[in-house]
């Protein structure tokens, strides 16, 4: 039995489920593909993107259902190294960088990026900051969108409801 089939079946009636990639959909990423396309009327073609999540593995299904919809060298990891790196500061294909919080937060400029995606909220308000302060920067020449995906319903939204200090629109 393949990986996931089992999990296929049980979330395939939710929609959950990309059949063509067998990579898992859930809402989240479901969500964050679509804030990533954007409108149809707007030209977001030269927009970069950061991708944060504190797990791995949340970061492989987003990778893989990156790598389903959108071409080749689109987006980069950060645990690939500093080619990676590059890559993303140098390459106008490569749009999206993905980046554990833990690992990556800390000392990068990333202000070739115009948006940060927060796939869960951090325990710590200051660790937050840290997240978000990538590309919003000294030296940053466009308008910096931060977006939090939190799910409803969930200890994420606990989380955020026990830190006061996470400001929300």
């Amino acid at each position: 039995m393949p990986p996931f089939s089992f999990a296929a079946h049980l979330d395939a009636a939710a929609g959950h489920w990309s059949t063509q990639a067998q990579i898992p959909r859930g809402p989240k990423i479901a969500k964050l593909l679509e804030l990533i396309e954007g409108p149809a009327d707007v030209d977001n073609s030269d927009d970069k993107f950061l991708v944060f999540s504190a797990s791995a593995h949340l970061l492989d299904l987003v990778a893989g259902a990156l790598a389903a919809t959108y071409p080749p060298g689109f987006f980069v990891r950060a645990r690939e190294g500093e080619s990676a790196l590059s890559r993303f500061r140098d390459e106008p294909e490569c749009c999206g960088l993905l980046l554990e919080s833990g690992t990556f937060a800390a000392g990068l400029t990333l202000t070739n990026a115009s948006t940060c995606y927060v796939l869960e909220p951090q325990l710590d308000p200051a660790a937050q900051t840290q997240l978000e302060s990538r590309i919003y920067r000294p030296g940053q020449t466009r308008d910096v969108r931060i977006v939090h995906l939190y799910m409803s319903g969930t200890i994420e939204e606990r989380i955020v409801q026990r830190h006061p200090d996470f400001v929300f629109e």
